[in-house]
């Protein structure tokens, strides 16, 4: 991105933030959000008949929806606001975009629902396996992953880049400069794909 005359630092001053803190806000809301907009939808009763046929994540998600009361919501509601608030002040107040690994792990076998452990460290929840997004999303900011190469196995990765809220025209010109820059898929395609 450098060659477009942007600035590029390898990391950007330390933003001090509990990261158990993140998780549990994130976790929080997304299960208020998603058990209140099924049951809402559905009707808790509907839903309840349908145990044998809902996923046990999303009854996993349900069962902590209904067990959030409003404090511990509006906790989270206001940790969030509090990490929002971290970022536009001291990250973009000095930077357009910050960039980050898409995921912790590689792509794994489709016959896998999730992940249960990586590099030795058990998942707790199904959804841990993306923990990496968290700290975007809570914040609710614009983003777009980009390719950022493909390991040993042949499989891609990527990486997420997010700029400040309502910034997200800057964010999809920052991700076509990359992709001008690298082009890597089509400079580094996975070695089980170059035809010969």
């Amino acid at each position: 991105l450098g060659k477009h005359g942007n600035m590029v630092v390898d990391d950007i001053p330390n933003v001090y933030f509990d990261c158990a803190r993140l998780w549990e806000s994130w976790k929080v809301i997304r299960s208020a959000v998603i058990s209140s907009t099924i049951i809402n939808t559905y009707g808790l009763e509907a839903v309840k008949g349908l145990e044998s046929t809902v996923r046990p994540e999303l009854k996993w998600e349900i069962a902590q929806g209904e067990s959030i009361c409003e404090k511990r919501l509006t906790e989270a509601q206001q940790s969030a606001k509090k990490w929002t608030e971290i970022l536009e002040t001291s990250v973009f107040s000095r930077y357009d975009a910050i960039a980050m690994p898409s995921a912790q792990t590689w792509p794994f076998p489709s016959e896998w629902v999730w992940p249960k452990q990586i590099s030795g460290i058990k998942m707790d929840t199904y959804h841990r396996w993306m923990e990496i997004t968290v700290p975007v999303s809570l914040a609710g900011l614009p983003c777009v992953t980009v390719p950022a190469g493909f390991g040993d196995n042949g499989l891609p990765i990527g990486i997420q880049i997010a700029g400040r809220r309502n910034d997200d025209v800057k964010i999809l010109k920052i991700a076509q400069m990359y992709h001008e820059t690298t082009y890597w898929p089509q400079n580094s395609p996975p070695k089980r794909f170059i035809r010969k």
